[in-house]
């Protein structure tokens, strides 16, 4: 399509492509060398005593660059290219047209209709693509197209040159002839019916007129094929072939005999004579070089075939048609993207266990099948894990990754639709940790996968325990990571909150430097839970003098914090010491002295004192202890308590 843009310009203009500088800047983009063309466009715009004509010839060039970078350039980066564009068309005219000669309004309004172009070309690509957008685009391009014919129209009665009145002519021919291309393209993002028909006879009417001149210059007969084009999609294909027949005698450029043979090729698949378009056109030498719209047309015929043949010619076809989606790849992503569609289109089959699976797999995202996407490059991954291809297996996984994760943020965070997709984003990043830890980007994608967890808990699709477990695993695999901590930091909060405190203890002790950072991650409340739990740990350790100075420091921080005591008391009870002994006693009596009456506190500072009382061998003033509770509270606050009360007592001697 590139090669054969710049050749349909260079015959409706033919005057303006003799100028030095604009033959070189095309040759530039003929070759692709976009960043030479911007260097020496900027170069020329500097020049304060540039003509306007010049200028706007300049600037001419520079957007045919753009556009066609832009059409070679993947869809999730064509965005900053077109805004580019706009800013560059908002600049270049920021200025009103002034009547300053019949030569710069004509290089003007070329230039504008050059911005016209670029919206269809976009456009044209967009309805490749299956984008709803492709049909506002090409409507504005349509709009352009007729505003630069309404200029065109003032313009004309002021013309007096010979020259003026041909680069008026070529003008004129080239707005409607682009303007045809768009309406047969705005008609094709219709579904068959009437809108479609419609929009189809309005491209007719446009190229019939240029169609009709004399067979004697190449605008001609590029008009003609796509003419020829319009009518067979019209179904007309009488008229399409009236078309087409006269120029088989003419010798034509060599880009518009590949245009020709492809239109001819479609035409006889369109009538069905497959054997036709076989022998005319698919025995091409395989050295030869071709146009991709042509290898496209290449491609429709040996899938139409596949369909029809039995074995062994279907695989042979199956064969060919491998063979040119990956010769059509070669020329750019675009004619890539266009063959994709097309063997999706008509050959399902490729999608089996062909050396296209990716390929296939970026088609499904761009139209939207995620599920498909994901599956097909979970598929590639494991195919090229199985051959040893570690780089592709990994990429291929983290392109499924990536897909789901561009769906998660389009899904509102609570549906089912959601909840799905992040179980299955958080399914294949796990996968990361163990097969693809070396790979920096592979943490990159679990972190992602570990944010898609944090919204899962709180939509309760999946349990904490698990989220904990994805920050441990992160943490294991990646150790040197500089999120490590945080991570880790996260789980020990929740840990803790979850009740397991050794595991939260274990990973503070781990990393120290953690420490202050939990307490500040806790609440005042859930700070002293894990000092209390600290504590228990340190005298379950043997540790008993580190449990008794941190349950000190808590209490000279909050000395009104009763169950404090209560845990220093129960520690202190269980050693055997006098000493530590008389001091647990005191630790139980203040407690009861100071605890709501009646309170589970109470009742356990009661119950604590006796068993100290007993412990020491102060069997009678655990006994006068006991009868005084029994006393006021037959009940002993509670059957079990009452059990472990009475039996205290009764076994005493």
């Amino acid at each position: 399509m590139l090669k054969l843009f710049f050749f349909l310009f260079a015959v409706f203009t033919a005057t303006a492509a003799a100028d030095t500088d604009t033959s070189f800047l095309r040759g530039l983009v003929a070759r692709g060398m976009f960043e030479s063309v911007e260097y020496f466009c900027a170069g020329q715009f500097q020049k304060t005593a540039l003509p306007p004509v010049q200028k706007y010839a300049v600037a001419e060039e520079l957007v045919r660059s753009r556009t066609n970078q832009l059409l070679l350039t993947e869809p999730e980066k064509q965005t900053e290219l077109l805004k580019k564009l706009t800013e560059f068309e908002k600049e270049l005219f920021s200025v009103p047209a002034t009547d300053n000669g019949i030569d710069v309004s004509l290089a003007r309004l070329q230039t504008q209709l050059q911005f016209a172009i670029a919206d269809y070309s976009f456009g044209n690509e967009q309805m490749y693509e299956g984008s709803a957008a492709a049909r506002s685009t090409l409507l504005n391009s349509i709009d352009r197209f007729k505003k630069c014919t309404e200029t065109l129209g003032i313009l004309l009665p002021k013309i007096g040159g010979t020259e003026q009145q041909r680069q008026a002519t070529a003008l004129s021919r080239l707005i409607c002839f682009q303007q045809g291309l768009a309406q047969k393209s705005l008609a094709l993002t219709f579904p068959p019916g009437n809108d479609r028909t419609f929009g189809l006879e309005q491209a007719a009417k446009l190229l019939t007129d240029i169609a009709n001149l004399p067979l004697d210059e190449p605008a001609v007969f590029q008009c003609r094929i796509e003419l020829a084009s319009v009518y067979r999609l019209s179904d007309s294909m009488e008229q399409c072939r009236k078309q087409l027949e006269p120029l088989a005698a003419v010798t034509l450029p060599r880009d518009l005999q590949f245009a020709l043979a492809a239109e001819m090729l479609r035409y006889h698949l369109a009538v069905n004579e497959l054997e036709t378009a076989l022998k005319n056109y698919g025995k091409v030498p395989a050295d030869a070089v071709l146009f991709p719209d042509f290898e496209l047309a290449l491609l429709e015929l040996f899938t139409a075939l596949e369909k029809q043949a039995a074995e062994p010619q279907r695989t042979e076809y199956r064969n060919a048609v491998l063979r040119l989606v990956q010769q059509i790849e070669q020329h750019s992503a675009y004619w890539g993207r266009r063959a994709i569609k097309l063997l999706m289109d008509n050959g399902e089959w490729a999608a089996e266990n062909s050396p296209l699976l990716k390929s296939i797999a970026e088609e499904k995202y761009r139209r939207g099948q995620f599920a498909d996407a994901v599956k097909l490059y979970i598929a590639v991954s494991r195919q090229a894990e199985s051959a040893g291809n570690s780089d592709e297996a990994f990429h291929s996984a983290a392109a499924a990754a990536a897909v789901l994760d561009a769906v998660l943020k389009r899904l509102p965070p609570g549906g089912d639709d959601a909840k799905k997709t992040r179980s299955e984003f958080i399914r294949i990043i796990r996968s990361f940790a163990k097969r693809f830890e070396r790979y920096g980007e592979a943490s990159e994608y679990y972190l992602k996968g570990i944010d898609a967890a944090t919204d899962a808990v709180k939509q309760n699709s999946i349990t904490t325990a698990d989220y904990i477990s994805l920050l441990q695993e992160y943490a294991a695999v990646w150790k040197d990571s500089p999120k490590t901590p945080l991570l880790l930091l996260r789980a020990a909060v929740l840990l803790e909150r979850q009740g397991q405190h050794n595991e939260s203890l274990t990973i503070l002790e781990k990393i120290p430097a953690l420490r202050e950072q939990f307490f500040t991650a806790l609440s005042a409340e859930e700070k002293k839970t894990f000092q209390k739990n600290k504590a228990r740990t340190f005298a379950n350790e043997g540790k008993v003098q580190d449990a008794v100075n941190l349950l000190r420091d808590m209490i000279k921080e909050d000395s009104s914090d009763l169950t404090v005591r209560q845990l220093l008391a129960e520690i202190l009870s269980q050693q055997d010491d006098a000493d530590t002994l008389r001091v647990a006693g005191q630790l139980w009596t203040f407690t009861a002295s100071k605890a709501e009456r009646g309170s589970e506190l109470w009742w356990a500072a009661r119950e604590g004192l006796i068993n100290v009382l007993d412990k020491q061998g102060k069997t009678e003033e655990a006994k006068k202890e006991y009868n005084v509770l029994k006393l006021l509270y037959p009940d002993l606050g509670g059957t079990e308590r009452k059990q472990r009360l009475e039996q205290k007592i009764i076994t005493q001697p």
